[in-house]
């Protein structure tokens, strides 16, 4: 928490929406739980990876009320401010996403921790050097592997014989991860 002042305040808005998400998929009010989420999803947009989770366990209920709650958000979006800003800031995305951010011990992704260890371990010299292609291959490699896991997760729990709360309790921290 001490770090939230350098990383941004929108990540404790995020934490409370991902509980209030929790409390309401679990008690199956699928439209209050895709409200929570998809603005969680709009203040971090990398949680728009959470459906993957729903798609596999083929949760079409809930799933049908994100895709909705999403639509009509990124109408509004569009309504207030235009197809131009919307165009502006997918090219400074995709700009910065092509750069490699400087490395910093409290990077929370998986991956990051990759970057960490080859900064500070094997090449302090080279913090601002280009990020290596064995790096990329890394930690593309450490994504697939992640992703095969959340498969393997999901297919196993939606094959058992859990309890429906635990089973979408279980799905809802899955699709965190």
């Amino acid at each position: 928490w001490r770090i939230l002042p350098i990383g941004g305040q929108s990540t404790a808005m995020v934490f409370l929406l991902l509980v209030l998400f929790l409390q309401s998929y679990t008690a199956k009010r699928y439209w209050m739980a895709a409200i929570f989420l998809s603005v969680a999803g709009l203040l971090k947009p990398f949680l728009g990876m959470v459906a993957l989770t729903f798609l596999l366990a083929r949760n079409w209920q809930f799933l049908t009320a994100l895709v909705a709650t999403s639509g009509l958000e990124a109408l509004l979006s569009l309504f207030l401010f235009g197809w131009k800003t919307h165009v502006e800031w997918f090219k400074i995305v995709l700009q910065e996403s092509s750069r490699w951010a400087i490395p910093w011990w409290y990077h929370t992704s998986i991956t990051g921790i990759l970057g960490n260890i080859w900064i500070y371990l094997l090449h302090p010299e080279g913090i601002w050097a280009p990020m290596p292609p064995s790096l990329r291959l890394a930690q593309t490699i450490c994504r697939i592997v992640l992703v095969l896991v959340l498969v393997y997760a999901v297919r196993k729990q939606s094959l058992s014989d859990w309890p429906e709360d635990e089973k979408q309790h279980y799905l809802v921290c899955w699709s965190i991860i």
